[in-house]
């Protein structure tokens, strides 16, 4: 005879609570690492590049599986992923890229060979060439990282 999965006053089943924490920490840890290397140089594209798809399997994993929050904890966790998707896929108009580049695509399509005429390249350099939205950014991925601490 079997027993059904112990609830917790917020919701979540004491299995769902451990893997909701560890993702919780993988999200935080792929957020904080990615936002290191906001402006990345030239050097650290191959970096960025994978940081920054590091970020979106993450936070997709983090979206499905706090798809229906039952406590604070999930709930957070997507809320950071969602702003995370955000970030990453919406269009970039860069001058000399490809059309509707964003993040993730240049990441994905990035190669070191192509250098400075890789649409990372000139993502990156967007980075330098409009601070103010660039130490915003840097804001809101701080903000979602530490939304991530309090629980």
């Amino acid at each position: 005879m079997g027993v059904g999965p112990i609830h917790r006053s917020s919701g979540a089943t004491t299995t769902q609570r451990p893997a909701a924490k560890q993702l919780v920490q993988k999200l935080k840890s792929k957020i904080d690492r990615f936002n290191e290397l906001i402006p990345p140089e030239e050097q650290q594209l191959p970096d960025f590049a994978n940081a920054t798809i590091d970020l979106d399997e993450t936070s997709r994993k983090a979206l499905e599986t706090a798809d229906r929050p039952a406590d604070r904890l999930m709930e957070d966790m997507q809320n950071s992923a969602q702003t995370i998707q955000t970030v990453i896929t919406q269009p970039l108009n860069i001058e000399n890229a490809s059309e509707n580049v964003s993040l993730i695509s240049a990441a994905v399509s990035f190669s070191p060979d192509q250098g400075r005429d890789s649409d990372l390249y000139k993502v990156s350099q967007s980075f330098m060439q409009y601070p103010d939205q660039t130490a915003s950014l840097k804001i809101e991925l701080t903000l979602s990282s530490q939304d991530l601490s309090s629980d």
